[in-house]
C-alpha cells in the first residue's frame, strides 16, 4: 500500500512542507524563517521597550496564526494514507480501494521512471500524475456520500418515487467510481511501460555495458503531455523499451537513434474536404 500522500496540485509551495514532511528548499527555507522570527519575537517580547514587546508578541501570534492556517489548508489539500479523507470525506470501501491501487500505481511508476537512463524525470510527469489522483479522490469521495444516501434510501421500492431517486443515486455512483478506475487504469498502464522501458533498459545496459548506447532522443514529459496526457508519455517509453530491446537483440550493437512516433493526423473536416 502507498505511504505517499495524494495532493491537489494547486497546493502552494509553502504547504507542501506540511503535507508530505520532505526535505527540500522550499522546507529548508520556511524552517529557517520560522526559526528566525521566533527568535525575534522572543528577544522583543523579553528585552525590549514597551512598543517593541508589542511588536515581538504581534510577530509571535501572526507565526501561530500562519502555522494554523498552513496545517488547515494541507488538510484540505491532501488525502493521507491511514486517514483516507477528502475534505472531511471518508473514503472506504470500493471506492478507496481503487483510489489505493491508483496512489499504489503511481508509485511504482516513479520508482521505474527513476530507473531509465535518459532525460526523462518523475517531477516532468508529477503535475499531471497528481492532477489525475486529486480529481479520482474527490469522485471517491463522491462515492461513499452517495452510498450514505443509498442506504438510506435501500427499502425504497420499484416504480414509487423514492424507487427512482434510489435509481438515479446508483447510476450516479456508478458514474464517479467509473472516473476513479479509469484514473487507475491509466496511471496502471503508464507504470506497465515504465517499469517494461526500464527491465529493457537495464538488460541493454548489462549486455552493452554503456549507458551512452542506451541514450535515446526523446520529446521531454512536458512535451508529450502537452501533446495528448499520458498516452503519450506511454507510447514513448514504450518505444524505449522497444529500442533497448534492439540493443540485447543485436548484441552489443548501439541502437540506432530513434525519432518520437508519428501522430496519426486528425481527418479532414468537411469544409476542408469542400476547400
Amino acid at each position: 500500500m502507498t505511504e505517499q500522500p495524494i495532493v491537489d496540485p494547486a497546493a502552494p509551495l509553502w504547504v507542501r512542507p506540511l503535507i508530505d514532511g520532505k526535505v527540500s528548499v522550499t522546507a529548508g527555507v520556511m524552517a529557517l524563517t520560522m526559526i528566525f522570527l521566533l527568535i525575534v519575537a522572543v528577544t522583543l517580547a523579553y528585552l525590549g521597550p514597551l512598543p517593541l514587546r508589542v511588536l515581538g508578541g504581534l510577530i509571535g501570534a501572526a507565526q501561530l496564526a500562519g502555522l494554523f492556517v498552513g496545517v488547515s489548508r494541507a488538510t484540505k489539500q491532501s488525502v493521507t494514507p491511514g486517514e483516507w479523507k477528502y475534505k472531511g470525506q471518508p473514503i472506504v470501501g470500493q471506492a478507496r480501494a481503487a483510489l489505493v491501487e491508483a496512489a499504489t500505481l503511481a508509485d511504482e511508476a516513479k520508482s521505474f521512471v527513476a530507473a531509465i537512463p535518459t532525460k526523462l524525470s518523475w517531477e516532468q510527469f508529477r503535475p499531471h500524475v497528481e492532477a489525475l489522483l486529486w480529481d479520482a479522490a474527490g469522485h471517491a469521495a463522491d462515492v461513499c456520500k452517495l452510498n450514505e444516501q443509498l442506504n438510506k434510501l435501500r427499502h425504497a421500492e420499484p416504480g414509487t418515487p423514492q424507487g427512482e431517486v434510489y435509481a438515479d443515486l446508483v447510476r450516479r455512483r456508478a458514474d464517479h467510481l467509473a472516473v476513479v478506475e479509469r484514473a487507475r487504469d491509466e496511471i496502471g498502464a503508464v507504470a506497465a511501460a515504465a517499469g517494461n522501458a526500464a527491465a529493457a533498459a537495464q538488460l541493454a545496459l548489462e549486455r552493452s555495458g554503456s549507458v551512452h548506447d542506451l541514450e535515446i532522443v526523446s520529446p521531454s514529459a512536458p512535451a508529450l503531455i502537452a501533446r495528448g496526457g499520458l498516452d503519450e508519455a506511454q507510447t514513448q517509453l514504450e518505444l524505449l523499451a522497444e529500442a533497448w530491446t534492439e540493443v540485447d537483440a543485436s548484441q552489443f550493437s548501439p541502437p540506432a537513434r530513434r525519432g518520437p512516433r508519428a501522430r496519426r493526423s486528425q481527418p479532414p473536416t468537411d469544409q476542408q474536404q469542400e476547400g
